[in-house]
């Protein structure tokens, strides 16, 4: 089997005389097909020329390009899919080099055996998957890109122990209409899996673990699911019209993190940013653990993750939209190991629905949590949503095993369509059950004080970030 490598090296080196130029710095290559690799980088405008070599196979450099001096990107194209290629970029005036070595994206690969995996694999067939794991063995993907028109990486029935960390996917559209992108990661009747620093974008679903058959209580307890550390961006469940854009369809689709029947399992989703952009993505339940919990020593924990934009396809259609940005007991099923899952200290802003709730189970608790929302997208669009509540406690399925579900210490400060302050929705709330929880201005008034707005919005995602440094965590994927 081959495994494609993408090393990176970069040196910089002033000459010994002074200059009024600078060598090129944070330079970067990118795998942009299958037979392109496009470089990118910084230097001051001063210069002659920036001068573009690549390394043959005698080891010596050769140029390929020369472009006016200053930042700047080239694409190298018409070359041979899956090998690795080396660059050098070079300042002509300043001297000095910036060296770097890149893969052309492979086509799609099934790995059958256990190890570690580090490539750039693509799929531009919407029937194919760009990975494929059949094996129980423990496999590790890391350091890859995966693009595809389809599911990034699918394993399903293999009992598969899977860890992806720091590696890039980029869904492609389908070009088939009617037909949604698949997830980055699918994975189905599995041990374990973990997805930690890794950066998603445009997929339907970022990962969705689940669970076939009526095993999932007895064989597949003590299942484990880690997902840490990355960046979502515009998950996107919206359908293909066949012709390069998409379809709008009222219907739930799209999640960053999704569990399904994935129960008395051991979860932990913490840290991770998601940030969704008006008329580029369409989601339901941002993170969702459908029909899914932990067990009351080891609850499920959805905690410091900050979910930005979860809107349907066209923001500004007066439509009934389902979704919150985190939804805990959607349990349609009323099962009795539909519980124990524990949300705290996440923020939620700019939804065209629901910030978070409790829709059903037991022994669920939703702490410490803030939404902010106001009646606009950042560009100025009025979310048309027919219904807007911060949070939600409401025994939806009317469920026998509801109870011991707290929702306290939560702040709420979000405006409705018609741009009036907004509250929550908690029908099945109890003095014992629900209290302690903040809602800021006065519910049917403006919102004026203090203003609510996409500069509120953006202040949220600034307090979430200086949180994420000073836990000393690192979003996405690590050099």
């Amino acid at each position: 089997m081959k495994v494609f490598t993408a090393i990176l090296v970069v040196s910089a080196m002033r000459p010994a005389f002074a200059a009024t130029a600078a060598p090129v710095v944070d330079l970067l290559a990118e795998p942009a097909s299958r037979s392109g690799i496009t470089l990118s980088w910084r230097a001051p405008k001063h210069g002659a020329a920036i001068r573009l070599e690549r390394r043959h196979r005698d080891g010596r450099y050769a140029a390929i390009a020369t472009l006016p001096a200053g930042p700047g990107s080239y694409t190298d194209a018409g070359l041979v899919s899956g090998r690795s290629y080396h660059y050098r970029v070079v300042n002509v005036e300043a001297g000095g080099a910036a060296e770097i070595a890149q893969s052309t994206f492979a086509g799609p690969i099934v790995i059958t055996r256990g190890g570690t995996y580090r490539g750039n694999w693509e799929s531009t067939d919407p029937n194919v998957y760009a990975v494929r794991v059949e094996t129980s063995e423990p496999v590790t993907i890391e350091g890859s890109r995966i693009r595809s028109k389809n599911t990034g990486i699918w394993t399903l029935g293999f009992n598969a122990n899977l860890i992806v960390r720091d590696t890039r996917g980029v869904a492609l559209n389908p070009n088939v209409a009617g037909m949604k992108k698949g997830c980055f990661i699918d994975i189905g009747n599995f041990t374990a899996v973990v997805m930690e620093n890794n950066r998603v974008e445009g997929w339907a679903c970022g990962i969705r673990a689940l669970n076939y058959g009526a095993d999932s209580d007895v064989n597949r307890a003590g299942q484990s699911v880690r997902v840490r550390y990355n960046q979502f961006r515009n998950v996107d469940g919206r359908r293909s019209d066949g012709n390069g854009g998409y379809q709008i369809v009222v219907e739930g689709s799209g999640q960053a993190i999704g569990t399904n029947t994935v129960r008395q399992a051991s979860g932990l989703i913490e840290w991770n940013e998601v940030l969704n952009k008006p008329y580029q993505s369409m989601v339901e339940d941002v993170i969702s653990t459908y029909e899914s919990g932990g067990t009351a020593g080891n609850p499920i924990v959805i905690a410091h993750n900050f979910v930005g934009g979860a809107y349907f396809a066209d923001p500004a259609a007066q439509v009934d939209y389902s979704g919150a940005g985190i939804n805990l007991g959607d349990c349609p099923s009323m099962h009795v190991n539909c519980a124990h899952v524990h949300a705290f200290n996440n923020v939620v802003v700019s939804f065209s629905n629901s910030g978070m709730g409790i829709a059903g189970g037991s022994d669920m608790k939703l702490f410490a949590n803030r939404v902010v929302s106001a009646a606009d997208t950042r560009d100025g669009v009025r979310i048309g949503s027919s219904w807007r509540s911060g949070f939600g406690f409401w025994n939806y399925y009317n469920s026998p095993n509801w109870g011991n579900n707290f929702m306290t210490d939560n702040y709420t400060y979000i405006a409705d369509r018609s741009g009036n302050v907004a509250g929550n929705y908690t029908p099945s709330a109890t003095a014992d059950s629900v209290f302690n929880n903040i809602v800021e201005g006065t519910i049917g008034q403006p919102p004026n004080d203090p203003p609510l707005d996409h500069e509120r919005e953006k202040q949220e995602h600034r307090d979430w970030l200086q949180a994420v440094r000073a836990a000393g965590v690192t979003l996405g994927p690590r050099p």
